[in-house]
């Protein structure tokens, strides 16, 4: 078995979504909710059981072969791109949903080299 970067980042999800598992069983639901087909729980659950499963299947099945060397990613692109992000979650009360999510894809699709105009 060799280490790679989808395995590492398959078990970080895994973990993660083990961790989200075990706090969405602790969602407090109302006492005649409790037995329902569907309650606040139901879709949390739902989520991180495919998350589960999913982040286990790409652990298993990946290879250790096709990884790209650490170096060769764009670092600097995805540090922009999370000061973006980060940004977008501060401006969006004050500035508003609608302004700040077309601000922010607007700005990220222009960084990204994205032109094309066409939908």
């Amino acid at each position: 078995v060799t280490i790679n970067y989808t395995r590492i980042s398959a078990l970080i999800f895994l973990l993660f979504f083990l961790v989200y598992s075990y706090l969405a069983g602790e969602i407090q639901v109302f006492a005649f909710d409790e037995h329902a087909d569907f309650n606040a729980r139901t879709f949390p659950k739902f989520i991180s059981y495919l998350g589960i499963a999913v982040s286990f299947l790409t652990l298993v099945l990946s290879r250790g072969e096709d990884d790209e060397p650490f170096g060769q990613f764009e670092w600097l692109k995805v540090f922009v791109l999370f000061v973006l992000v980060f940004t977008y979650g501060i401006i969006i009360k004050s500035v508003g949903f609608f302004l700040s999510t077309n601000l922010f894809l607007l700005i990220s699709y222009y960084y990204l080299g994205v032109r094309s105009y066409k939908v």
